[in-house]
């Protein structure tokens, strides 16, 4: 029943991860085209037309944002669309490692067979008393590291693309916070 939960719970994150975040690297600024014998950033040189513009300033006011200013490039709306992508699956993230605090092994309990699935009864032994336990099945520390590990990667890819959004298009005019993403990056 534990090696099934976790499969149920932990496995399509986990392992969906990686090509969502592969993608969302690859989306992200990372793609480049070869013209001319040199490599360039894809979309660098095309400009928005008004229309674009538009929709992109009407979509944040539709958000509750207002900036004095918006780039032209249409790589700087790519690199913007990549971040809410990234966005959505940062507060996935998030979530996943909200619920993961119920279903990890305690601290205090037995750790020491880090990839295997044991009863929460066998694992959590105390010498006198009773322990109350939530009942729910518990996703090995080994597990659970890995898991954390891929959160953490989804934290750092989104921190990094708001970043990269920050200091490429919007050197004068703040479109994200700088000081939470140093802080971010550094907690990583």
């Amino acid at each position: 029943a534990s090696a099934s939960a976790f499969k149920a719970v932990a496995c399509p994150f986990a392992f969906g991860t990686w090509g969502i975040v592969s993608a969302a690297a690859a989306t992200a600024g990372m793609a480049k085209s070869k013209r001319k014998g040199k490599e360039e950033p894809l979309l660098a040189d095309e400009v928005m037309t008004a229309a674009e513009q538009a929709a992109w300033i009407l979509e944040d006011a539709l958000d509750g944002n207002y900036f004095d200013f918006y780039p032209e490039s249409k790589r700087a709306r790519f690199d913007f669309l990549a971040l809410r992508r990234l966005q959505a699956l940062y507060n996935s993230a998030i979530v996943y490692l909200f619920l993961l605090a119920f279903l990890e092994v305690p601290a205090w309990c037995d750790t020491s067979n880090s990839f295997g699935f044991l009863p929460p009864e066998e694992r959590c032994k105390v010498d006198k008393g009773t322990i109350y336990l939530a009942g729910l099945p518990h996703i090995p520390p080994g597990y659970s590291i890995l898991c954390e590990l891929a959160v953490m990667m989804v934290v750092w890819l989104k921190l990094q693309a708001e970043r990269r959004l920050q200091k490429t298009w919007f050197k004068k005019h703040p479109y994200v916070n700088e000081a939470f993403c140093q802080a971010g990056k550094a907690a990583v």
